[in-house]
């Protein structure tokens, strides 16, 4: 009995040699880990609907041919995929509604899946034909990086403010000078009066170049005025810091 128990310690110790040894010499490879793929699709040749198939290591992804229909949000077809290994990818349309791709692109191929997000646009052939002799009718262009953030032109956000002057102007207002700065499309002024602790939006100036403004007095005895500039960025502002604080006594 003990002999059998000491010769399987052997075979067991030898077994695990060996396993380590290919370990060692790289023979034994871990399976490689899945990712999310997303692929943005713009449709530039109005098929009104786009279906993905895809084929690779781990198989029609999408399904069978023609795949899957993607979906469409914000002007782009989009399906995301879980993979291991690279997609080769092919798009198509189903014109009649009778589950057969009756329109479709070039093979994408090796799509890999070290990047979670693709774009690619659909626009018509090039003329030229595929492995198998047939003329490309739509050519599918792949893209690493999103064309819409590309073109989106980076607001730079304006300089601070310097106020310059302020003195009366007439028995109601206070003219206020301040200096010009790059990149303002216009600037905010803000008034804090007597012993109030808080500022308040008092004029908006719609025009960069302004370097004057005039300021509705209403029995203050004491002005702190301060102004930030700001650029427009779509719906939204930019704005600078705002200025160092001027005070003025109104006598």
């Amino acid at each position: 009995m003990k002999k059998v128990l000491k010769l399987t310690s052997v075979l067991t110790f030898v077994f695990l040699l060996g396993f380590g040894i290919l370990i060692g010499n790289g023979n034994v490879k871990a399976a490689a880990a899945k990712k999310q793929v997303t692929i943005h699709v713009k449709d530039s040749v109005n098929w009104g609907a786009v279906n993905v198939y895809t084929y690779d290591g781990d198989g029609e992804l999408a399904g069978e041919w023609p795949g899957k229909a993607m979906n469409l949000k914000d002007g782009w077809y989009n399906y995301t995929f879980t993979t291991s290994s690279e997609l080769n990818l092919v798009f198509n349309h189903d014109k009649d509604g009778d589950g057969k791709a009756d329109e479709q692109t070039n093979n994408v191929e090796h799509v890999k899946n070290t990047q979670s997000e693709y774009w690619v646009e659909i626009t018509p052939g090039d003329g030229k034909k595929n492995e198998l002799g047939a003329e490309i009718k739509f050519l599918a262009t792949l893209s690493k990086t999103d064309p819409v953030a590309s073109t989106v032109t980076k607001v730079n956000k304006p300089s601070k403010v310097t106020v310059k002057q302020m003195k009366k102007n007439g028995k109601k207002y206070l003219s206020v000078t301040y200096k010009a700065v790059k990149n303002a499309n216009g600037y905010e002024v803000y008034v804090r009066s007597n012993h109030n602790k808080s500022f308040k939006l008092v004029r908006t100036i719609k025009n960069g170049k302004t370097t004057t403004c005039k300021i509705k007095l209403e029995k203050q005895k004491k002005v702190t005025v301060k102004i930030r500039a700001f650029q427009k960025d779509h719906n939204k502002k930019v704005f600078s810091k705002f200025s160092s604080n001027k005070k003025v006594t109104i006598k």
